[in-house]
């Protein structure tokens, strides 16, 4: 499909046309503790410092609020993209949601459309992981909900891997990342609001953390505005990166000083610019939007508005406790490798894809039957204990989990869970359980909340062998 085709059937409208404006080539650059950002043409980022002892330096490419013109940003290289939210340009206006009593019922295919134009760009571009959070312009994202948005990302992904965050956690290669969309707004950009956000349930030991709120803000008669109760939480986490956008106005720069006197990065890095164009209530100047392929992203941008590309990324050097003997402090991380320790679930010296198995002892005429027949065809980690089965999931990629539902104080929810949130909606996961089985709120539940793909009971277990077979094989 040409591109202006596909821009047509976004929304079911006729390509919006405008005039055609350079891409975004440039980018700012910011070196390990270094307290200004330097501007970099054409993508030309400076070679990476040699870490400082028992370190290694990540490179990771900020971006924010492309606002459906992403197609206008050449990226540098870097090992880890992250977009702090505001893929979309939805206003609570143009229709994509439908919405009862404050409430988001349905998510029109036209939204989905333009969420998926989105996720063709973002998973093709050559970064080893991707990592995106939603803003609050994203109510479709919200509308579809986090498992349904990962398996949109997982099913575009023709580079990397990409990882989508509601307030929780991915682990990179030892590379702890933090993402929220939550925040207090104004206006009808409405998506994810919340009154009561503080960040104080982020977990320590974290080394990035990307809100689509920032912390800090330019003041009105110099220096900054910092929200101390924010900043507090990120010095708490021992963060070393925060990354943000919404306030197009403030791109850039701020350091957030520590009591101890440490100095944290927090970047604003909304790559639209902060005049919003067209519309009934911006004095219909529709004419002034521009974009690098000639048609807007959003086609309903003629009826509601919308914002230009005209704001480099931020790319951000910054040094973790090395992740083992292979990536050595004065080298980093190439930037064409995965940063993960394992970077493929087929990674024994078999050849055979990598299975969690979680079985506590109160089944073992199961545990007897099922654990030599998946080893037969998966590299199988078993684990009896929940604590260990979130362990496993944050050091290695898996193609399937199987798991027993558990009891009281050892179950197989979190597990699933970090599973879900960490490597999305590929992992096939089965679960053996005779309540499950015999019990459809519960296992209507499960697949609502975890995306169960499979229920058996004692007695099905060759359906199980069949399913395990079979993903096995192909």
């Amino acid at each position: 499909m040409s591109f202006m085709r596909q821009k047509a059937s976004l929304a079911g409208a006729e390509v919006f046309n405008v005039r055609k404006c350079p891409s975004v080539t440039k980018c700012m650059y910011l070196a390990p503790k270094g307290q200004h950002l330097t501007e970099c043409n054409d993508g030309l980022v400076p070679g990476r410092a040699v870490a400082a002892a028992g370190a290694r330096t990540v490179r990771i490419v900020c971006i924010s609020d492309t606002h459906n013109e992403h197609e206008g940003l050449q990226l540098p290289e870097g090992d880890i993209l992250i977009h702090a939210g505001d893929c979309l340009t939805e206003t609570g206006q143009r229709g994509y949601v439908i919405r009862k009593h404050g409430r988001i019922q349905e998510v029109k295919d036209e939204g989905i459309a333009v969420f998926q134009y989105f996720a063709d760009w973002f998973g093709a571009q050559k970064f080893p992981n991707k990592v995106l959070i939603a803003g609050n312009h994203d109510l479709v994202l919200q509308g579809l909900g986090r498992v349904r948005v990962q398996q949109i990302l997982d099913n575009s992904t023709t580079h990397g891997r990409c990882f989508y965050l509601e307030h929780d956690e991915v682990n990179i290669g030892g590379v702890r990342i933090f993402g929220s969309p939550f925040g207090h707004w104004g206006g009808k950009n409405d998506a994810f609001f919340s009154k009561n956000i503080d960040y104080t349930d982020v977990p320590l030991g974290i080394h990035v953390m990307v809100t689509h709120m920032p912390f800090i803000l330019p003041a009105e008669v110099g220096g900054q505005d910092e929200d101390l109760r924010m900043t507090g939480a990120l010095h708490r986490t021992g963060a070393v990166l925060h990354i943000s956008g919404h306030c197009h106005w403030a791109h850039g720069l701020y350091q957030s000083r520590g009591s101890g006197g440490t100095s944290i990065p927090c970047v604003v890095a909304s790559v639209c610019g902060s005049h919003m164009y067209g519309g009934p209530w911006k004095n219909n100047k529709a004419h002034l939007l521009a974009s690098a392929q000639g048609a807007r992203g959003d086609p309903l941008d003629r009826s509601f508005g919308g914002y230009n590309l005209d704001q480099p990324p931020i790319v951000c050097d910054i040094e973790i406790p090395a992740l083992d003997v292979e990536h050595s402090p004065a080298q980093g991380i190439s930037a064409t490798q995965s940063i993960r320790s394992e970077a493929s679930p087929e990674d024994d010296k078999e050849g055979k894809p990598a299975m969690l198995f979680f079985g506590p002892q109160n089944d073992p005429d199961f545990l007897r039957k099922a654990l030599p027949r998946a080893r037969e065809w998966f590299d199988v980690d078993f684990v009896d204990e929940t604590d260990d089965g979130i362990q496993a999931v944050g050091e290695r990629f898996y193609v399937a989990c199987v798991a027993k539902l558990g009891s009281k104080g050892n179950t197989s929810y979190p597990i699933i869970d970090a599973l879900r949130k960490s490597q999305g909606a590929k992992p096939f996961v089965a679960i053996h359980s005779a309540t499950a089985a015999a019990n459809p709120a519960i296992r209507d539940r499960l697949v609502k909340d975890l995306s169960v793909n499979l229920f058996v009971s004692q007695g099905q277990e060759d359906d199980l062998f069949d399913a395990l077979e079979h993903l096995a094989t192909r």
